[in-house]
């Protein structure tokens, strides 16, 4: 893996890391407000954690950007992996293209060997 698929990689991760912990930290707070509404002062270790959760949230998302994505080098393999999926369709039109002119070649043969036949 080159450095710039890994990096793609631990984007990808953080891309989805970021809103799942966001739940997470929903879920820690609404746990600590219950608790705290039913006396327990184990709500506030919920809060807390809650919140820090949040925090390192933002601070992810702020440096959701990494070096090499805003450099562009993920983008360029990005292109390079586009070019060369281009370059095979081309080939494979190629391809086709020389099947059908032979297919094309082989029908006339037939046609004139029919037409020789018949005569």
């Amino acid at each position: 893996m080159n450095e710039a698929e890994k990096a793609e990689f631990i984007q990808s991760l953080k891309a989805y890391a970021i809103p799942s912990s966001m739940f997470v930290a929903c879920l820690f707070n609404a746990a600590g407000i219950y608790l705290l509404s039913v006396g327990h002062s184990a709500g506030i270790a919920f809060l807390v954690t809650g919140f820090a959760i949040i925090i390192w949230a933002m601070v992810a998302f702020v440096q959701f950007q990494n070096k090499l994505h805003a450099q562009n080098v993920a983008k360029s393999a990005a292109k390079r992996r586009a070019a060369a999926e281009l370059a095979e369709l081309t080939e494979l039109e190629a391809e086709l293209e020389q099947a059908e002119k032979q297919k094309s070649i082989a029908s006339s043969e037939e046609t004139r060997d029919d037409q020789r036949i018949s005569v």
